[in-house]
């Protein structure tokens, strides 16, 4: 059985959880923040998934070799960085940094470090992206381009980039 860490249980982090666990995964939960309410609904949710607090926990384990990290976009340099430099596998839920410098640094030291690094890529077929490209007809898109959209209510500021291909 494949044991898998999780850093973060927001919404994105619930869904891999339930995704990780329906693969028969063994999974490792680090709470990215001491929620008393998060711990709750993991225990009364998923009573036979372990979790911890700390992430050096999952850097100290040998047999950890995969970690999916789904906290705010802002944690995400950090902790991918942390984990690859670590020897372990790494998927980051988008957008995986806040610049395509930061992103890129990534991407090297995966490479130089011969650990495998992926980006969650959902948004590629969000109905909102796929308006985009249908709007565009066969028009090639050149370079990179941005979509920026506001999705809360409560952080009004907060934005994605959707990139597209």
């Amino acid at each position: 059985m494949r044991k898998v860490a999780l850093i973060g249980l927001g919404t994105w982090g619930k869904n891999h959880l339930r995704e990780l666990t329906h693969l028969d995964s063994e999974v490792l939960v680090v709470l990215h923040n001491q929620s008393k309410d998060t711990e709750k609904w993991l225990k009364e949710n998923y009573p036979q998934v372990a979790f911890t607090y700390e992430k050096d926990d999952v850097k100290n384990d040998a047999s950890l070799k995969e970690v999916v990290i789904a906290t705010p976009m802002e944690t995400h340099f950090g902790l991918a960085r942390e984990f690859i430099l670590a020897g372990k596998k790494v998927f980051v839920e988008k957008p995986v940094t806040d610049s395509s410098y930061d992103a890129a640094l990534l991407v090297g030291l995966a490479e130089e470090k011969k650990s495998q690094f992926m980006v969650g890529h959902i948004f590629l077929y969000h109905d909102c992206l796929l308006k985009v490209r249908e709007a565009l007809g066969p028009q090639k898109v050149t370079g990179v381009s941005m979509v920026k959209t506001s999705r809360s209510v409560e952080r009004p500021n907060a934005s994605k980039q959707l990139f597209l291909d």
